[in-house]
């Protein structure tokens, strides 16, 4: 039953992304009865999302850490910052003060990466596949 998903799921858009009247993503859905975040045709078109705004944040605001990025993802006026880092850094092995590649340039850390936001926002594991497809969408397209 879709209605007792966790929000990101039911939407296709598994970290939450927000609507903005500026962007129109490539999968949003044009019919959403959610006020607030964008819904996707397919899960592999929420993660891609995902996936370019994080590598917005590399190049536009210079994200380098596991914490500047989640940092800027989830604000701590609107999260617990601190405590969602420290999830996706136990489920990464990456430590929340390392300098990470750019998203664009590491399918294995950024889906790894992805996959355990994912895990925090939506508090299910993330079907990988759906994963790798939104990065293959995002980075591997021509």
């Amino acid at each position: 039953m879709k209605e007792n998903l966790p929000r990101g799921l039911r939407n296709n858009n598994p970290l939450n992304i927000r609507k903005n009247q500026k962007t129109h993503w490539l999968g949003q859905c044009d019919v959403s009865n959610d006020r607030d975040f964008v819904k996707f045709k397919s899960m592999p078109y929420g993660y891609r999302a995902a996936f370019k705004v994080l590598q917005n944040y590399y190049s536009l605001h210079k994200c380098l850490t596991l914490s500047q990025y989640i940092a800027r993802w989830a604000p701590s006026n609107e999260n617990n910052t601190k405590a969602y880092v420290c999830s996706v850094s136990n489920k990464t092995g990456y430590t929340p003060h390392k300098v990470l590649p750019s998203p664009r340039s590491s399918r294995s850390t950024w889906v790894s990466i992805v996959a355990a936001m994912s895990k925090v926002e939506n508090g299910r594991q993330a079907n990988i596949k759906d994963v790798e497809e939104g990065y293959r969408l995002a980075f591997e397209i021509i």
